[in-house]
């Protein structure tokens, strides 16, 4: 069976990220705005292993009709999409790798490139929160943690107490 997240480019599939990719390390590039098919399994865009709509990538394409639907599990979108919240994801994976490696300038390098391509990713603001903590950058730190808990607010109640990294 067909699953995930693809950019058809010339003659072959890029992945693009998902939940588990992120979990396994994938450093997938996300270009700012993606000009050719995009494939996105169903079980991917319903946004469940990311928790919450808000922190769905994909989300915007559960609003739009498919031009095409392949085995009743993949929808194809032909055209312009711009993605942030998938691009700034490999930017807060990076900053969180680059802490785990003691390079905390990279980290927060990434971690302010998340939050630049995409402001109302939670996951971005929280890891900018913790890059600037663990510079001493509290009051900087907290805007971001605060931030971070504005977007939760709008998120579904079950998704709220789940944790954010």
């Amino acid at each position: 069976m067909f699953c995930g997240l693809f950019l058809l480019w010339r003659s072959y599939c890029k992945l693009l990220p998902t939940a588990d990719t992120s979990r396994f390390g994938g450093d997938i590039e996300v270009p700012p705005v993606v000009h050719r098919p995009v494939f996105i399994s169903y079980l991917d865009s319903d946004g469940f292993e990311f928790g919450s709509a808000k922190r769905n990538p994909y989300q915007q394409f559960v609003a739009l009709e498919p031009d095409a639907v392949i085995q009743d599990g993949v929808a194809v979108y032909n055209g312009d999409y711009s993605i942030p919240m998938a691009r700034a994801m490999k930017y807060v994976n990076d900053a969180w790798q680059l802490r785990g490696s003691k390079d905390f300038a990279g980290a927060l390098q990434n971690a302010e490139t998340a939050v630049s391509i995409d402001p109302q990713f939670i996951n971005a603001q929280n890891a900018l929160g913790r890059m600037l903590q663990d510079q001493g950058r509290n009051a900087e730190a907290a805007s971001h943690y605060n931030q971070a808990l504005v977007i939760a607010r709008t998120m579904e109640l079950s998704a709220q107490a789940e944790p954010v990294n």
